[in-house]
C-alpha cells in the first residue's frame, strides 16, 4: 500500500532532463503533451487494479480505505488533465480553470497529509497555454508547500493552511501561493526552481519570494498579453 503521506512530482520529469525548458522550444510542448498522456493512462490502470485486488475484502474499514484511495486516483487524473499542454487557441476563464485545479490540489495532495486550502480567484479570461502553464507553476508551488513548509508534528499539520490567490491588476494577473508553515526557501533551489523559473519565462512572468518564520508566499505576476 502507498504511503498517503509521500508526495510525487508533478510530472514534469521529461522537461527536467534537458538544461530548461528554453533549450528545446520546439519539443517543449510534445514532452510535456507526452508525459501528461502517461501519466492519465497509468492512474487509470492503477484504479482498476485497486478495485481487483481487494475486491475479495469485506472489511469495512478497508473499502473505506480504497474509496479514500480512489478518491485520490481521480483528483490526480483531473489534476494532470487540467495541467495537460494543448487546451488549444482563444482564452479561458482564469477562475473556473483555477478553482477546478485547486479542488484537485487539495483532495490528491493536502488532505492527505491534514492540510486545507483557501481560494480567491477573481473573475477575467487569459489565454488558454499561459493559463496552462501558469497552472503548472502554481501545481509545483502547491507541492512544494506540503512538501516542504510543515514538518511531521501533528499540531503543525492540524493548522496547516495553503492559500491560492489571482487578481487582475494593471493589466497582469497576479497569482499568490501562500502557506502559514516554517519557510520554505530551500525548497526553490535545484532543478525544481529551475524549472519554476523556466516555465514563468516562457509566459514572461517573474516570481517573487517571501519567506520567514510565518511561513512562504510565491508571487507569480502574468501579464495578460504576450
Amino acid at each position: 500500500m502507498l504511503d498517503s503521506t509521500s508526495l510525487p512530482d508533478m510530472g514534469l520529469v521529461a522537461s527536467r532532463r534537458t538544461n530548461g525548458l528554453r533549450e528545446q522550444p520546439g519539443n517543449r510542448d510534445l514532452l510535456l503533451t507526452e508525459a501528461h498522456h502517461r501519466m492519465r493512462n497509468t492512474l487509470t490502470l492503477l484504479m482498476a487494479w485497486l478495485r481487483l485486488d481487494f475486491a475479495p475484502a469485506k472489511l469495512a474499514d478497508l473499502s473505506e480505505a480504497i474509496d479514500r484511495f480512489e478518491g485520490r486516483i481521480l483528483a490526480f487524473g483531473e489534476l494532470y488533465r487540467l495541467l495537460s499542454v494543448g487546451a488549444g487557441s482563444g482564452e479561458i476563464s482564469v477562475e473556473d480553470y483555477f478553482e477546478s485545479l485547486c479542488r484537485s490540489l487539495t483532495v490528491a495532495i493536502l488532505e492527505p497529509k491534514g492540510l486545507r486550502c483557501e481560494v480567491r480567484i477573481e473573475e477575467g479570461f487569459l489565454a488558454a497555454k499561459r493559463c496552462e502553464r501558469l497552472g503548472l507553476i502554481i501545481a509545483e508551488l502547491v507541492t512544494n508547500a506540503a512538501k516542504h513548509a510543515f514538518p511531521n508534528e501533528q499540531t503543525m499539520r492540524e493548522r496547516g493552511l495553503v492559500r491560492v490567490d489571482a487578481v487582475y491588476r494593471d493589466g497582469c494577473w497576479c497569482c499568490s501561493v501562500s502557506d502559514n508553515g516554517i519557510g520554505s526557501v530551500g525548497s526553490f533551489d535545484g532543478c525544481g526552481g529551475r524549472v519554476l523559473e523556466d516555465l514563468a519565462e516562457s509566459i514572461g512572468a517573474r516570481l517573487i519570494v517571501e519567506s520567514d518564520c510565518r511561513g512562504t508566499t510565491v508571487t507569480v505576476v502574468v501579464p495578460n498579453r504576450e
